[in-house]
């Protein structure tokens, strides 16, 4: 059985009624969606998945493999009427986002990223469905539990395997010595600040972490280094403290990335 607080490898595969796949660790849907192939690895009880899958893997063993059939309610839940919205077309303008009917948007806020479809454009104006596009409606997977961690080394191989950043690493009564690969490309190093942010919430026990940061080499005599420039968060008219952007994949989150809030 899975406790809360054990990280897990999972694999799954989910379709709607009409048997089209919108979720999966393989194949193009998982490159789309996930960035790669592969199972994913989730903290159980913290990362956010859907309430039928919590159910369903909270009740597996490691190598047990199910097909489970969800209601709404255990899925993406019922639509709301009051998650359409009017938002106005200057603010997409003012984010460079041309919207259309079909058009996948995501609203940063300081509560997180919601997902919204333009459902209509017209007279200055734009209707948003923030409603997850299968809510009120079944869904079915597949998903096999690849692998359980609960004890401290385990969580930490297993957070730097799947980072892909990490060059060695070892950990001896809760100091965690880590040493990170040369040449980290821009998307990598988000990654390795992930990683450092899970290792430090998502482990128990870590008393210490040491990254072995090299000193930076001395800048020639007569030069100066430019701080890198910082981009203000942008602000969105009708929401606050907002940034808007779009999907051009026009793909609904898949089944970790968003949980259906609870009703009033």
């Amino acid at each position: 059985m899975v406790n809360k607080g054990d990280m897990v490898l999972l694999e799954l595969e989910g379709r709607d009624k009409g048997g089209n796949v919108f979720d999966s660790t393989s194949g193009d849907a998982a490159k789309r969606l996930h960035g790669r192939e592969g199972p994913l690895l989730l903290t159980f009880g913290y990362d956010t998945i859907i309430p039928g899958l919590f159910e369903a893997v909270s009740q597996m063993k490691k190598g047990e493999a199910r097909e489970v059939a969800l209601s709404a309610d255990k899925a993406f839940g019922r639509r709301k009427k009051d998650l359409v919205k009017i938002m106005s077309l200057a603010e997409f303008r003012k984010f460079q986002v041309n919207p259309e009917p079909g058009l996948l948007i995501h609203v940063d806020t300081d509560k997180g990223r919601t997902y919204g479809t333009v459902k209509s454009v017209g007279n200055g104006r734009v209707m948003v469905d923030f409603n997850h596009p299968l809510a009120s409606k079944p869904v079915f997977y597949k998903i096999r539990l690849v692998d359980v961690f609960s004890d401290p080394e385990s969580k930490v191989k297993a957070l730097c395997e799947d980072s892909g950043v990490v060059e060695k690493w070892s950990l001896n009564g809760g100091n965690l010595d880590l040493r990170f690969k040369d040449g980290l490309a821009q998307e990598q190093e988000t990654r390795k600040a992930l990683l450092l942010i899970m290792l430090k919430t998502r482990v128990e026990g870590l008393k210490k972490i040491d990254i072995g940061k090299k000193p930076e080499a001395p800048q020639a005599p007569g030069k100066t280094q430019a701080a890198p420039s910082r981009q203000p968060a942008p602000y969105g008219t009708g929401l606050p403290n907002t940034s808007l952007q779009s999907d051009s994949t026009k793909q609904p989150p898949s089944s970790g990335n968003l949980k259906p809030k609870p009703g009033k």
